[in-house]
């Protein structure tokens, strides 16, 4: 049984105990990085090329 002052129900091993029988999904896999998803028509997210709005009136001089 768990040492007192554990919240660990008694019966088969689980995520939760001090010793799980299988790894959190965290270490089974390599965490990956998500690439995001493309950016919808005509949204500027981030530094992106001028459109030929903001172009046609002159900016960045």
């Amino acid at each position: 049984p768990p040492p007192p002052g554990l919240q660990t129900p008694p019966g088969p091993p689980n995520a939760y105990d001090e010793n799980p029988v299988v790894p959190p999904i965290g270490l089974q896999a390599p965490q990956v990085p998500i690439p995001p998803p493309p950016p919808a028509p005509g949204v500027a997210t981030g530094p992106v090329a001028p459109t030929p709005a903001a172009a046609a009136t002159g900016a960045g001089s």
